[in-house]
């Protein structure tokens, strides 16, 4: 009953800059690993590797793993009626705070 869109919004932007820094950093790591300077001209093919394994196969692990998670949580018709009649049952109710109102 109480708006909470600030908390929300708050906590996800946080949530968002903390996963991409340690994603970044994870990164960082991984061409270390396989021997990345950025300073050289010509990249052996294990150098150039760890930069695809950092860019491409990790991510994509990443994302696959999500896809499991979000397919194996399905809903079906009769789960999506009831959210759908607890969202229409609050459309009549007062929001607790106002919008503001336009000054002339």
């Amino acid at each position: 009953g109480r708006s909470r869109s600030g908390n929300f919004m708050s906590v996800y932007t946080f949530s968002e800059k903390v996963v991409k820094a340690v994603g970044l950093g994870v990164g960082y790591y991984i061409i270390a690993a396989f021997g990345y300077d950025p300073k050289e001209a010509d990249h052996t093919f294990w150098e150039v590797f760890g930069l695809m394994t950092a860019l491409v196969a990790v991510p994509s692990l990443c994302f696959g793993a999500a896809a499991w998670f979000l397919f194996g949580f399905p809903i079906d018709k009769k789960r999506h009626s009831e959210i759908r009649a607890r969202l229409d049952g609050r459309e009549n109710v007062k929001p607790l705070v106002e919008p503001a109102q336009s000054r002339p």
